[in-house]
């Protein structure tokens, strides 16, 4: 029989408590039931978190306070690295806990040698900016630190070091995108792209989550919408159709790789227009997430079509998203319609359609 710990944590309806073992009889044990949660007083209001404070009769703490804690950091990391919950981040570097109180407040518990103090984590989200709604567990994070120029070198030069006070990365790359940035892995698997930008050349399109702005410098953000110029539009088919000129030519070599290649770049153009149509305000990010904007017929041919772009099927694979492209032409307003090259588009269309009688 495994013996149990001394101590156990758990959460139950809406509240932390701890079983501390006391004493045995014969082969039993007993066990101490005790709360583990106090209470953080923030303007007159309080809020609940988990915390085992020493002294059993504290129920309130105050934020910015010493609180008397002998070997705080062991006993602090061992309690809530047993409650093991989504709303609690254990820092081992700088010896900080911080955990999501149950009003959706974030505090941030530093451990001193033997003092403890609790304090109101700033970065809290800033609602009036709020992001797509599209993130899941499966997203990265585009990070952006926002700084006076003359301030820029000297964080540059610890990006790494402020990165790893999450998590250690596993690869990290510097490139120049937008700005100064740091491409990074951690060790869970999670992408991060930290942008280090001046005012001048913060990107002003998509919607954003504002973290720390206590001088309030974004309150003019204007979130532009992620849409493309008209002309972009109808460019697109142009490039469709100069592309078909290229895979008629791969097919009738029997050069079926090159073919299907071509076939995924009909797809891509292809894709881009459907995002104008439905759904012109994000109109930049092509195929991601495009299914879930589309009408279901539309979506069912474009993933049957998407099966045959191999190159045993990639005829019929490009012969479905040509079909799918003249389908969709009734949904194109009428003066963007009228500046397309229909006439060179039909042309090649046409020709694609002829490959089947050869």
């Amino acid at each position: 029989m495994k013996k149990p710990q001394t101590n156990c944590y758990f959460y139950m309806k809406g509240a932390f408590y701890g079983l501390k073992k006391v004493d045995t009889a014969g082969k039993a044990f007993r066990y101490l039931l005790y709360a583990k949660a106090v209470f953080v007083r923030e303007n007159a209001i309080s809020y609940t978190i988990p915390f085992p404070h020493p002294k059993k009769d504290i129920f309130i703490i105050k934020l910015n306070s010493g609180i008397p804690f002998p070997d705080c950091w062991h006993t602090l990391k061992q309690f809530y690295e047993a409650i093991a919950s989504d709303y609690i981040c254990l820092d081992y570097f700088n010896r900080k806990i911080i955990v999501k109180s149950d009003s959706e407040k974030t505090y941030i518990i530093e451990c001193l040698s033997d003092v403890v103090i609790i304090k109101k984590n700033l970065f809290n989200i800033n609602a009036k900016y709020p992001d797509r709604g599209e993130a899941d567990a499966w997203s990265d994070i585009d990070l952006y630190c926002l700084f006076d120029k003359h301030k820029l070198k000297t964080f540059l030069e610890k990006r790494i070091c402020y990165l790893e006070q999450y998590k250690p990365l596993i690869y990290h790359k510097e490139v120049y995108f937008v700005a100064p940035q740091i491409g990074g892995v951690y060790n869970d698997g999670l992408h991060i792209d930290l942008y280090t930008v001046t005012y001048d050349f913060l990107p002003q399109t998509d919607q954003i989550k504002i973290l720390y702005d206590p001088e309030n410098i974004l309150n003019d953000y204007p979130g532009r919408d992620l849409m493309i110029e008209k002309t972009t539009f109808i460019e697109y088919f142009d490039y469709i159709t100069f592309t078909l000129l290229e895979f008629e030519a791969a097919y009738c070599r029997k050069d079926f790789l090159w073919a299907s290649r071509l076939g995924y770049d009909v797809f891509t153009y292809l894709c881009r227009i459907l995002r104008y149509i439905y759904d012109r305000k994000n109109a930049q990010l092509g195929l991601k997430r495009l299914h879930k904007k589309l009408d279901c017929k539309v979506y069912e041919n474009l993933y049957r079509a998407a099966d045959l772009l191999g190159p045993s099927e990639i005829l019929m694979g490009v012969t479905i998203l040509l079909e799918i492209t003249l389908d969709i032409m009734k949904k194109i307003p009428h003066d963007l319609l009228q500046k397309i090259n229909l006439p060179f588009f039909m042309f090649f269309t046409e020709r694609i359609k002829d490959l089947h009688k050869r």
